[in-house]
Parts: structure tokens; C-alpha cells; sequence
């Protein structure tokens, strides 16, 4: 079976945005962090809706909990944009290291998750149709 992972990749012509310790504690590092997610909202949200989004995310962030106690799931009926803002002041609140692996760690639950639902193949279509502009992220597709 193929796992799909995503790799959070800094824009090739901004050397600001690095996904080393010292960038995700920025206000740069942490919207590093949150790209990925702002990318799959707007590739699936038109698919699922706001709420399905939020449903996913909030599944994927309970099961990542086991690892990361300080992940809140969202109340139901949030909008994305609350999502972002919790994620936003969550891993302000988590530091560096702990924030970036977290972020990983959920990122990887929900399109797992996804690929669950809906497959692998439309899963890997649909990330791979998400919008490029030099700081997106990078799928890698690894056998377990």
C-alpha cells in the first residue's frame, strides 16, 4: 500500500521561508506551517464543503493528540478560517520543533484519512491538481 505524505518545501526564490527551528517560530515560519493547509482547503472545500474540511481536520487532529496532547479539535460549525486561526495560536503556543512535527503528524493523518474515504487515486489527484506558486507543498509518495 502507497502512504501519501506531504513535505512542506520553502519558495525557491525567498530565502526567508525555511522550514529549519529558528523559521517556524516567526510569524514566517508558522505561515510556512499553515500553506499546506490554506492550499487543501481550497482544493477540497469546494468538494466537501467547510464543514466536511473542518470534520477531516478535526479527526486528524484527535488522532494526532495521542502524540500531541496540546492539539484542540475545532467546534463543530467553525469555518476554515477559524481552523487556521486556532492552528495559527497553536503552534505560536507550541515552539519551534514541537509545532513542525505536529503539523506533519496531522497533515499525513488527514490525507490518509482522505485517501480512506475517497481512495487513493482521487486523493492523489486532487492533491496533486492543488495550486503550485513555488511555496507549495510537495507530495511524496513513500510504500509503508
Amino acid at each position: 500500500m502507497t502512504a501519501v505524505h506531504i513535505q512542506v518545501m520553502p519558495a525557491p526564490n525567498n530565502p526567508e521561508m525555511m522550514t529549519n527551528d529558528a523559521a517556524i517560530g516567526t510569524a514566517d515560519g508558522i505561515d510556512l506551517l499553515l500553506q499546506p493547509w490554506q492550499q487543501l482547503a481550497i482544493q477540497l472545500s469546494p468538494l466537501i464543503g467547510d464543514s466536511g474540511f473542518c470534520a477531516l481536520y478535526n479527526r486528524a487532529a484527535r488522532l494526532a493528540s495521542a502524540r500531541f496532547p496540546w492539539l484542540l479539535p475545532l467546534q463543530s460549525g467553525k469555518s476554515i478560517d477559524a481552523l487556521l486561526l486556532a492552528l495559527r495560536v497553536l503552534f505560536a503556543a507550541a515552539g519551534r520543533s514541537e509545532a513542525a512535527l505536529a503539523n506533519e503528524a496531522i497533515l499525513n493523518t488527514f490525507t490518509k484519512l482522505l485517501a480512506g474515504l475517497i481512495g487513493e487515486a482521487l486523493t492523489m489527484q486532487l492533491l496533486d491538481a492543488a495550486p503550485a506558486d513555488g511555496s507549495a507543498f510537495k507530495l511524496v509518495q513513500e510504500q509503508l
